[in-house]
């Protein structure tokens, strides 16, 4: 590159190497430079995907706790000839993926608020409230109706920070004034915190109902 522009890019030495001031000038320009060339190997992935006739789908594990499997299962019975890729990944880089064009769709839990940003076309799949799960350690399954003081008078225990779970919750706790004790988990060890009474598990209601056990209380 230094050869091509004809100028000096770093400052070198044995121990560090720097950029030089050429280099600082010409920084901002390289930068661009990456961004096109990321841009165009985003376009020509989709291009060669659609000329293949594949369909690449982004989600988090949670997408098992739901039909969509069986979704895509009727598609593919439907267009035999059609490739299905599902690409596993954290809820954060999701749409960083669909908006580089790395995935033709991905399947993402949104509050409400972030269901309003125009940036994206969306097919609403489901939508489900989120509950609270505790060990009758607790003492609170006699319980019909538990306040939110009530809730985060106990540690709070929910998936891990990039979880839209937690998001919505902390929002809610924000807007009420209450300021929850919140252990973040990975997804698989939330309920087992919550089975030895450890503290309150707020999750998805359908993710409580296939993973939790029979003596758990779902409120």
């Amino acid at each position: 590159l230094e050869e091509e522009l004809g100028i000096q890019l770093f400052n070198r030495s044995t121990r560090k190497v720097r950029l030089s001031e050429d280099g600082h000038q010409f920084l901002p320009y390289a930068v661009k430079i990456k961004q096109l060339l990321d841009e165009y190997h985003a376009v020509s992935e989709q291009t060669h995907r659609e000329q293949s006739n594949t369909i690449s789908i982004a989600s988090t594990f949670q997408m098992t706790s739901y039909s969509v499997a069986d979704a895509l299962a009727i598609f593919k019975r439907e267009h035999l000839d059609c490739t299905i890729n599902v690409l596993v990944d954290a809820h954060k880089n999701l749409k960083r993926m669909l908006y580089q064009r790395k995935v033709d769709f991905i399947w993402i839990g949104e509050s409400d608020e972030e269901a309003q940003d125009s940036a994206f076309a969306r097919v609403p799949f489901v939508t489900e409230p989120l509950v609270a799960v505790f060990s009758p350690r607790l003492a609170l399954q006699s319980r019909q109706i538990l306040t939110l003081n009530d809730i985060c008078s106990y540690d709070i225990l929910i998936q891990d920070n990039t979880s839209v779970e937690q998001e919505i919750f902390l929002n809610f706790c924000k807007s009420s004034s209450v300021s929850p004790r919140v252990t973040s988990l990975p997804g698989s060890s939330v309920l087992d915190f919550a089975q030895k009474g450890l503290g309150i598990a707020i999750m998805l209601e359908s993710v409580a109902e296939v993973f939790s056990t029979p003596d758990m209380c779902i409120l």
